[in-house]
């Protein structure tokens, strides 16, 4: 372990893994029924955060697991985005994955919801703001394409803008 000074006055980050598990033309989505938490009583994807000791495809695979008990093997790395909170100074760092499965299960392992979405619906559904964005991204990006950092800003109308930077 490497050793090294921290300044307890910078920015600092959270490192967080937000998944999209597709089959054929559906998303699974899950539903924050924890009042007081990020995103409650709205649509996600799956996620969580990074643990000490993991890396963020581990992470991922974990989360999964806990939240879906779906295991996949098959996830590739899209993005990665800094997110700033309300919090002083402390922000996310989002990894952003997508994975196949062939068949749609679900297994409910906690208090919140999970639904498979059509696409086609997105816009029919109370989602986190940058969702449907985030898996139009997915869908569009070629796949040979490496992976890419995302920046998110507010437009002069309050509107969400996500832009990809290579």
């Amino acid at each position: 372990m490497l050793k090294q000074e921290i300044n307890t006055r910078r920015y600092k980050v959270i490192p967080r893994t937000l998944i999209f598990i597709f089959c054929k033309n559906e998303v699974l989505l899950i539903k924050n029924n924890t009042k007081g938490k990020f995103g409650y009583g709205r649509w996600n994807g799956v996620g969580g955060h990074i643990e000490m000791g993991e890396n963020p495809i581990s992470a991922a695979k974990r989360e999964i697991l806990e939240e879906t008990g779906i295991s996949i093997n098959n996830l590739e790395f899209d993005y990665i985005t800094l997110l700033n909170s309300n919090s002083n100074r402390v922000g996310v760092c989002l990894f952003i994955f997508h994975g196949y499965v062939n068949k749609k299960r679900l297994i409910n392992k906690n208090k919140n919801e999970l639904r498979w979405v059509s696409i086609e619906k997105l816009n029919q559904i109370e989602s986190v703001a940058d969702v449907e964005s985030l898996i139009k991204l997915i869908q569009s990006k070629p796949q040979k394409q490496t992976s890419v950092f995302l920046q998110y800003h507010l437009s002069e109308n309050n509107e969400l803008i996500i832009k990809e930077i290579n």
